[in-house]
């Protein structure tokens, strides 16, 4: 109960200054002359334009995805140089829990090699790809190898 009330004591006594600095400041406020503020919805306007992305959406997620992907490649790479230094730990000690921490770290090494082989290569695709054109959707029959059957074949571009 004390302390309680020392600390509201410190609280108030660490308030009071600004307090005091902040209240002139309020009453000179209210004695000015009202703000005049100019409300317009975000929607319309150079205020929208300046929201807006200068990229596509593809364009912007294909960067973050490639960058995403260099640095979980750069977490593999950490990875794999742990992995060796747990395998040369066992190797010179032959304890058990170094040869079990150089596997982990090796598979955390891939995890992350392929998650982010993956990703750069998406986010690559994404950011350097040409937008699609009226011609990116077809469809083909044709016979299939030997005359025998026909293939149905479809292509698409996001």
């Amino acid at each position: 109960m004390i302390r309680d009330g020392i600390r509201r004591g410190v609280a108030l006594a660490c308030l009071a200054p600004l307090l005091a600095v902040h209240a002139p400041l309020r009453a000179q406020e209210t004695a000015a002359a009202p703000l005049d503020l100019l409300l317009a919805p975000v929607s319309s306007g150079s205020a929208a334009d300046d929201w807006k992305l200068a990229d596509p959406p593809r364009i912007v997620w294909g960067r973050r995805a490639f960058f995403t992907g260099l640095g979980l490649i750069g977490i593999g790479v950490l990875s794999l140089l742990m992995a060796q230094r747990g395998a040369v730990e066992y190797d010179r000690t032959g304890i058990p829990a170094d040869r079990d921490r150089a596997e982990t770290w090796t598979g955390i090494m891939f995890a992350s090699f392929g998650a982010g082989a993956a990703l750069a290569v998406t986010g690559a695709v994404l950011w350097f790809a040409p937008e699609a054109d009226e011609g990116g959707v077809g469809a083909a029959l044709v016979p299939g190898p030997g005359g025998r059957g026909l293939s149905l074949g479809l292509t698409a571009r996001w």
